[in-house]
Parts: C-alpha cells; sequence; structure tokens
C-alpha cells in the first residue's frame, strides 16, 4: 500500500471512528461499555494519526471534511451527523495535539454529542460548549481562515500532489 493510501485510509478510520464515538455518546451513558469502547477506539485512532505529527487538524468546510492535508471524498455524505454537530457548536476546526489524553478526548465527545448541557452546573445556567472546549490543552476548536477557495476534485487534489511531490 502506498504512503498516500495509507494516510487516506487512516484519515478515513480517524474520522469514522470520532463520528461512532459522538453517535455512542448521544445514545448511551458515557459509562456505557459501548461508548467507552467507542471512546478509546477514537484514541487510538488519534494516536496513530499523531506518531509522525505533533498536530493534526481537521477542518469541516461545508459538506467536506479534511484531515490534515487529505480531503476526504464523500465526507458529507458519511459524516453528515457530524458535520452537522460541530457546524451547530460552531466549530470549523479541531486541532489534535500528541499526548492528547482520554479525559480530554471524552469531553470533546461529551461537547459534540450534547451541546446543550455543555458547562451547565445550574438550573437556568446558558450552556457554553466553546468555553468548554477552550479549556482542553491538546485539543483546540475554532473557525478557519480562509484567502481563497479554490474548487477541485480529489482527481485533481491527487494530480497536484503528484506534481508536487515526484
Amino acid at each position: 500500500m502506498s504512503d498516500a493510501a495509507r494516510q487516506l485510509r487512516q484519515a478515513d478510520e480517524f474520522i469514522r471512528r470520532l463520528t461512532a464515538a459522538v453517535r455512542a455518546n448521544q445514545l448511551y451513558a458515557p459509562s456505557h461499555p459501548l461508548a467507552g469502547r467507542a471512546l478509546k477506539a477514537m484514541g487510538v485512532s488519534a494516536n496513530q494519526m499523531l506518531v509522525d505529527d505533533a498536530s493534526l487538524a481537521v477542518g469541516f468546510i461545508e459538506n467536506e471534511v479534511v484531515v490534515g492535508e487529505i480531503p476526504l471524498v464523500h465526507a458529507g455524505e458519511a459524516f453528515s451527523e457530524l458535520l452537522r454537530r460541530v457546524r451547530q457548536v460552531g466549530i470549523e476546526r479541531i486541532t489534535f495535539d500528541r499526548g492528547v489524553s482520554t479525559e480530554q478526548l471524552a469531553l470533546l465527545i461529551e461537547t459534540l454529542a450534547h451541546p446543550e448541557r455543555a458547562g451547565v452546573t445550574a438550573a437556568g445556567q446558558i450552556p457554553d460548549p466553546l468555553a468548554v472546549l477552550g479549556a482542553l490543552t491538546h485539543v483546540r476548536v475554532g473557525r478557519l481562515t480562509l484567502d481563497e477557495r479554490v474548487e477541485a476534485s480529489a482527481a485533481d487534489v491527487a494530480t497536484i500532489r503528484r506534481l508536487y511531490t515526484d
């Protein structure tokens, strides 16, 4: 398997694990074994992605997901619920740093699964998911700044990469 194919497979697997962990947290209590397994699998996948790099940025642009520099084709179809949730919270980018703990991943997952409860400790308090996520040290969330958007297909991107790597 080529390095590019391996990276694409890892990126796709990572976003699938993230999506599965959010979904499991929606359906089950965080202490439920299925939610725990989904979180653990997501953590393993994150650590695999962070072996070679100190951080990993995941961008959410309209119906597209970009992991590092790898656009995931058909992401809108496969990850529509995740895209809806990050949009609901106001997130366009999540950056994971090497050494991210399970506790920080759990807080990210919990906040994405239940933004209406984020940071609420008393009745009547307004949830603030971005403030909760802003307190994390190895996971950073924010918005993307795009200087210029260029429309290109996945084939165009692959061709451009090949030109610059050959």
